[in-house]
């Protein structure tokens, strides 16, 4: 095979590779927007919650702190994300008690 025929083959395979890439990281970003949408809309609601008195902060902490995966790969990475959810709406309520007069 002509190296000018291999050299076309390897621009193909390199443009192929990229559109692939490409595409991988559009739903990668895609996905972090719907998380992050879910996440806001999660922290508003809990807020909501809170204030009207339907819930119980600790114990909905609790619950979400607790939550496990056993054996599944995502378990370090979704108990770090609810442990963060968490943090996010401890802090969201300490604001809104320095708010208050």
């Amino acid at each position: 095979m002509p190296l000018s025929r291999l050299l076309v083959l390897a621009a193909k395979f390199c443009e192929a590779i990229t559109d692939r890439d490409m595409v991988m990281t559009d739903r990668i970003e895609r996905l972090e927007a719907q998380v992050n949408a879910l996440a806001q809309g999660w922290l508003r609601l809990a807020a909501a919650l809170e204030t009207q008195g339907l819930i119980d902060p600790d114990c909905i902490d609790q619950s979400l702190r607790s939550i496990r995966w056993p054996g599944q790969a995502i378990e370090c990475e979704a108990t770090k994300t609810l442990a963060w959810l968490c943090d996010q709406m401890n802090e969201a309520r300490n604001n809104r008690q320095s708010e208050q007069p």
